[in-house]
């Protein structure tokens, strides 16, 4: 992506070898960078597309979900540590971790619809169409 405001694919690279870190200035996706370096490339004079806003919200959502699934995933675990291995044990002490269960699963399922969306939205972005 570098090389969307005229780095050298070397120089790229090498930039992102040495240089690339966490910030909390980073570009948190790939929608968000790209629209970083259109607006850089604008405004030096250069040719840029505009990032679509439905790309944005898009990329918005599956951030969402994807935090969604980390948080169920802990609680799935931190459920699952509380109860024992070993005993068979009752339906009133697994039920919160089978309704986590239940709600992780669904947040996955819903991941994978609004990663579709976002990659044919992207690949429309990315091919013109």
């Amino acid at each position: 992506m570098l090389q969307d405001i005229d780095y050298t694919p070397e120089a790229a690279q090498f930039i992102l070898t040495v240089r690339a870190e966490s910030s909390p200035f980073s570009p948190i996706n790939y929608s968000e960078f790209k629209d970083l370096t259109q607006k850089w490339r604008r405004a030096s004079g250069m040719k840029g597309k505009p990032v679509p806003e439905e790309l944005k919200k898009a990329a918005e959502v599956l951030i969402r979900i994807r935090g969604e699934i980390d948080s169920l995933q802990k609680a799935v675990a931190e459920e699952e540590a509380k109860l024992i291995e070993a005993e068979v044990l009752p339906e009133a002490a697994t039920k919160k971790r089978d309704e986590l269960r239940v709600a992780l699963h669904r947040a996955e399922a819903e991941l994978e619809r609004v990663q579709t969306n976002y990659d044919a939205i992207l690949a429309r972005y990315k091919h013109g169409g």
